[in-house]
């Protein structure tokens, strides 16, 4: 709604589209290497680390390797965050949504709806 035109849509859509495919890539990419970095290193020698139990954690061996520089680990803890945070924004927004529904559908005066909401 707030492009000028259908072309500016379309080339909205494309960039967002293309933004959203190359970050999901990216991660899956980064996923599948610091996996198989994990099995590894407890494969051929299982002192040096320590298995991934859960696998949503692969990402964050980042922050265990030794060649680790601090923009790496800034990044990797900018992007925990950020995840962190759309998240929690769009359960408070669902939330808030669903309230808003089941108080529409009851006839209540303004002050009970301040009081519920």
């Amino acid at each position: 709604y707030a492009a000028r035109d259908t072309r500016q849509l379309q080339t909205g859509f494309l960039v967002g589209a293309g933004m959203v495919s190359f970050i999901t890539f990216l991660f899956g990419v980064c996923g599948l290497l610091l996996k198989a970095n994990d099995m590894r290193q407890n494969g051929a020698c299982p002192p040096e680390g320590t298995p991934i139990y859960v696998p949503a954690f692969t990402f964050f061996e980042v922050l265990d390797m030794p060649d680790t520089t601090q923009f790496t680990r800034a990044l990797v803890f900018l992007l925990a965050v950020c995840t962190i945070a759309s998240c929690a924004d769009s359960f408070q927004t669902a939330i808030t949504s669903v309230v808003r529904r089941e108080l529409s559908r009851h006839d209540f005066s303004w002050q009970k709806t301040l009081l519920i909401g």
